[in-house]
């Protein structure tokens, strides 16, 4: 079981020790792999907030990859400080993410702006460094084993250093949201899920995630701190120990100080909305992608709306396009933390024919929605198979058999996808 103070100590730990020589074996304690996965987001979490644009803008864009998608000084900054964390402590395991250094072993202007990005001066409790480390750590990501040692390790970490660059680019200020998502998976099964979700409204805070920020959240979020108390917030899962949040501005406080002493947390758990049928089916939010072509190109998740809720759960625009009235459309994975809060009940992922997820699309927010009580499963409802990650190889794709993502509050809700999903398809 995790403990929230144990945890706590070895952040506060870390503040005033390098991570150079810091090589226990931490993952035998539920408590020091999930210090060490904070730790690493949370660098990731500071590098994005200090390159992302505070309204539309495009000049992050580093590169555009073969299927146009694209990548950003953010996503190679959060990538090497990272996995230089991980690695740090564990040496010997694998790792797999989604960018390599190509791209900046090409552009020597691109890598020089990752390596000030990573190197900012606002950054807190992170560590100088240089082109080469830059280079290795973005390419622990590739599965390259580290040593011989690691040959035999059954665990491998699956990071997405941008989960919604697309809201990442929108900015800031725009409510553009994504997340940093890292997933630590053991025998084929995740154990320890991170959120880092800085834009994310906390949990108490009335803003809409979606929305444009106030401006009091702009003038707090220009004050001395790099997190304000009113936006940015990190989930965490340990397998059996349920899923928590901590505002990311405790972190930087834990990580800034110079005491090693540890005080009250302020750590909450996470339920999902109650699932039992006391709450009917028809009731339930949806908490939706942005990009509605890559996430439902055939317009199923509309129709699977209107089965549930009924035809006065959908509405028409001026430009007849059909949506979801009770839904929230953001991007990256920060969906499963508001699953995981209990501010929605459905999230749906439908793809188009012929792709298939990478495995840090999925197993982070797998293991944050099941600890908090929700279910993920694929459309026909069928458990997502993670066992054949890693290996020799890199194997960083799920099953071709996923053809689609459904992760709920469980229960009522989650049988009702699942039912009209069926419907849907046999017609």
């Amino acid at each position: 079981m995790i403990s929230q103070r144990q945890v706590s100590a070895e952040l506060r730990y870390e503040s005033s020790q390098s991570l150079k020589g810091y090589k226990t074996t931490p993952c035998a304690n539920p408590c020091l792999a999930c210090a060490a996965a904070v730790h690493s987001v949370f660098e990731a979490c500071q590098v994005t907030r200090l390159v992302q644009p505070s309204g539309d803008d495009d000049g992050n864009i580093a590169l555009k990859k073969k299927d146009s998608s694209p990548v950003t000084v953010g996503d190679f900054g959060a990538q090497a400080v990272a996995l230089r964390a991980l690695h740090g402590y564990r040496p010997d395991d694998m790792f797999i993410s989604e960018e390599s250094s190509d791209a900046l072993t090409e552009d020597e202007g691109l890598c020089r702006r990752v390596l000030e990005a990573v190197n900012h001066p606002r950054g807190v409790g992170s560590e100088k460094t240089d082109r080469d480390e830059i280079i290795r750590s973005i390419d622990y990501g590739q599965g390259l084993r580290c040593s011989d040692a690691s040959a035999k390790s059954n665990r491998v970490w699956a990071l997405d250093p941008i989960d919604g660059t697309k809201g990442f680019l929108r900015g800031r200020y725009r409510g553009g949201q994504y997340c940093i998502a890292l997933a630590l998976i053991e025998d084929g099964e995740p154990i320890v899920a991170i959120l880092g979700c800085p834009n994310l409204p906390t949990m108490n805070s009335t803003a809409m995630p979606n929305g444009h920020w106030s401006d009091e959240e702009v003038d707090d979020a220009n004050g001395e701190r790099l997190f304000s108390s009113l936006r940015g917030t990190l989930f965490v899962a340990a397998k059996g120990s349920g899923c928590y949040e901590i505002p990311l501005c405790e972190i930087e406080d834990w990580l800034g100080s110079t005491s090693v002493s540890v005080g009250q947390s302020s750590w909450t758990r996470l339920e999902v909305t109650n699932s039992d049928g006391s709450i009917a089916a028809a009731q339930g939010r949806f908490c939706l992608g942005v990009e509605r072509g890559f996430s439902d190109p055939k317009g199923t998740v509309v129709e699977i709306a209107s089965m549930i809720c009924g035809p006065e759960g959908i509405v028409t625009d001026k430009d007849g396009v059909r949506d979801i009235k009770n839904s929230l459309r953001i991007d990256g994975q920060a969906k499963y933390g508001l699953l995981a809060r209990g501010q929605c009940e459905y999230f749906i992922r439908l793809p188009r024919k012929g792709y298939t997820d990478w495995i840090w699309d999925v197993a982070a927010g797998y293991l944050v929605l099941k600890e908090a009580g929700g279910t993920l499963t694929d459309v026909r409802g069928k458990q997502i198979d993670f066992s054949h990650i890693g290996g020799a190889t890199r194997h960083a794709k799920l099953s071709e058999s996923v053809r689609g993502i459904f992760g709920t509050s469980g229960g009522v809700f989650h049988e009702a996808l699942v039912n009209c999903y069926g419907e849907v398809e046999d017609v």
